[in-house]
């Protein structure tokens, strides 16, 4: 059973808002100073209401995009994204690891380069003369970094 003050402050935690598509790119949240666009970036509003486009900029590595107020970004580590936009993508077809790695004809770690949100990478190796593939997924708020091999917190720029 779930303790009624975790239920509370749940329902409090959700009434923010926070983490929703709503309130990306409402300068409101922030009284007219400024908007976030994504998880990642934000742009100045400059009190009309709307961010102007010439001001959009992007948050440090490691750091989300916030309207908590005080600075417009912060650590990761201490913060979420005060806005995560809905995308109405359609999902890539599923990667044939064994035909991947076989074309690619490398034997290693690759992030697939089809997957848009970086998450998907496949282990090539060679088993009885023949390259084959596994495919893996990052965890949630990880990303694929083909450079050190292993998923990340931080999006690598290459994305």
């Amino acid at each position: 059973m779930i303790p009624i003050l975790t239920v509370v402050m749940l329902l409090a935690f959700l009434g923010t808002g926070r983490c929703d598509e709503n309130n990306c790119n409402d300068c409101a949240l922030s009284e007219g100073v400024y908007a976030c666009l994504d998880e990642f970036n934000y742009g100045v509003c400059y009190n009309t209401g709307s961010v102007d486009p010439g001001s959009v900029r992007t948050c440090p590595n490691s750091y989300y995009c916030n309207t908590d107020g005080g600075d417009f970004c912060s650590p990761v580590d201490s913060t979420s994204p005060s806005c995560v936009p809905v995308t109405t993508t359609t999902k890539a077809p599923e990667t044939n690891p064994d035909k991947y790695c076989a074309d690619l004809n490398k034997t290693g770690y690759f992030r697939l380069e089809s997957d848009p949100t970086c998450k998907d990478y496949v282990y090539c190796y060679k088993l009885s003369g023949e390259i084959m593939g596994w495919l893996y997924h990052c965890n949630t708020n990880e990303f694929y970094d083909s450079k050190s091999r292993r998923c990340e917190t931080t999006r690598p720029n290459d994305c």
